[in-house]
Formats: C-alpha cells, sequence, structure tokens
C-alpha cells in the first residue's frame, strides 16, 4: 500500500528552457534492476518514448529501435550508446568523448533516459520504495541538463500488478514534469521580442 506521506518528488534544472526547446534528442536505453518484474521497466521506457515523440517543443526524437536501425552496421556507434546506457542507469557516469560521438553521427542534442528502481528506505514503514528517475544530458558538454526523481513507498511483497499500476502514476507525473519545463514561457518571450530594436 502506499504512503502518501513518504511520496518523493526531487527536480534538479540547471538551465532555461531556451536550451530544452526544439532539440534533437536520443533515447538511451536504461538497465534493468531486479528485483522488479523487467515488465514494469519496458512499460515505462515504452511510455517515456511515445510521450517524448508527441511533445510539440521537442525536435527529431530517435527512440531505441529507431537508434539500431539506423546504426545496424556501425558497431563503434552500437558500442558506444551500450556502454553510455550501461554507465548512467549502473553508477550514473557519463563521458564526453562518447557523448559528442553520439551528438555529431546522429544530430541530437540531448539524450534522454528514464529509470525504474526499488530502492531501500530506512525512514519509510514499510522500509522500501518504487522509484522512477529521468535525465536528460547536453550531447556537447556531456552535462546534465535535467533530472526528476520521483518515488512512493510500498510494501516489500507489494504484488506486481500494483507495482505497475504505481509505476505508471509515476510514469504520467514524470511526462508532465518534463512538459512543463519545455513549455515556452510566453510572457518571457513576448518580453524579449520588445526589448529588441526595431528596424
Amino acid at each position: 500500500m502506499l504512503a502518501p506521506g513518504c511520496a518523493t518528488i526531487v527536480e534538479y534544472n540547471p538551465v532555461g528552457q531556451d536550451e530544452l526547446y526544439g532539440k534533437n534528442v536520443l533515447i538511451l536505453e536504461s538497465s534493468y534492476a531486479p528485483p522488479l518484474p523487467q515488465s514494469i521497466l519496458a512499460s515505462v521506457q515504452n511510455h517515456f518514448e511515445e510521450e517524448l515523440h508527441r511533445m510539440p517543443h521537442l525536435g527529431t526524437v530517435i527512440s531505441r529501435r529507431e537508434f539500431r536501425a539506423i546504426n545496424q552496421g556501425d558497431r563503434q556507434i552500437l558500442q558506444d550508446y551500450a556502454v553510455l546506457s550501461d554507465s548512467l542507469s549502473i553508477v550514473g557516469l557519463t563521458d564526453r568523448e562518447i557523448t559528442v560521438r553520439l551528438r555529431e553521427s546522429q544530430n541530437v542534442d540531448l539524450l534522454a533516459m528514464v529509470q525504474v528502481l526499488q530502492l531501500p528506505c530506512e525512514f519509510c514503514e514499510q522500509e522500501s520504495r518504487l522509484g522512477l528517475i529521468a535525465i536528460l544530458l547536453d550531447t556537447a558538454s556531456g552535462e546534465l541538463r535535467w533530472r526528476a526523481h520521483l518515488s512512493e513507498e510500498i510494501e516489500l511483497d507489494t504484488p506486481s500488478r500494483e507495482l505497475a499500476e504505481i509505476a505508471d502514476e509515476l510514469s504520467d507525473e514524470l511526462i508532465g514534469m518534463l512538459e512543463v519545463l519545455l513549455e515556452p514561457k510566453w510572457h518571457l518571450l513576448r518580453f524579449d521580442n520588445l526589448r529588441k530594436p526595431s528596424t
């Protein structure tokens, strides 16, 4: 069962919307992390991809399947993609040389990933949490551009169907946060336009 008092939302956003708007995105593969059912990770990743494809304020979005189809004969790029995906999802480390190669070969500005984890929680009644983490990385610098972490307390013996429902709810909330982040701030755009000298 959920414990609403032990819910967590943490967002890190060091850049302005103008640095993300209209950017081309490549979606990375997240590594499976037991003990959660693998089907939950697959469902969240598919939902994340579908929603990014629908977002009008992003440029071209390359899915995991599209990436592999485009680069099926390029062993170096496929290896770069796998190494970076594993490094980010397992230990949280990036590699600027790889992000730059992906930028140049795929014509992308950002790398996106979503993870699903079951985490210990020493302050929770049930001592466990279901968490979703999404990130956007800049391909030119390899630096983090956005990170959001949402989690809910769960019982250790929560049925798979209920875990999937919780993951779906967190996934929808995560997508909503990203949509808000990417929405043009029209009042700021109007202010910038008014400041420009007329010709």
